[in-house]
């Protein structure tokens, strides 16, 4: 059996957060680097996020062939750049 990456925040370094935009939404550009599957850590890349309310996802599904379509890549989460936004309101309520 394949073992299952477990990744977490310490998985992340992030180096500097800039607000880009403030407006009715808010633009933020992080400077990160993250821990690689093959072991040692990426060079620092540079991630823009897009903050606002409501958000939306997309399953690939192919009903035909009966597949679902999976990417495997690193992703900029919340729960890994919330320590780096402070004490801000994600959601209504």
């Amino acid at each position: 059996m394949a073992k299952k990456h477990q990744f977490n925040q310490s998985d992340v370094r992030i180096e500097s957060k800039d607000t880009i935009f403030q407006g009715f939404f808010k633009v933020s550009r992080f400077t990160l680097s993250h821990r690689l599957f093959g072991g040692g850590w990426s060079r620092p890349i540079k991630r823009e996020i897009f903050q606002r309310g409501s958000a939306v996802g997309v399953l690939l599904y192919d009903p035909i062939n009966q597949l679902v379509g999976l990417v495997e890549q690193f992703r900029v989460v919340l729960s890994m750049i919330i320590r780096a936004l402070g004490n801000m309101r994600w959601w209504p309520g």
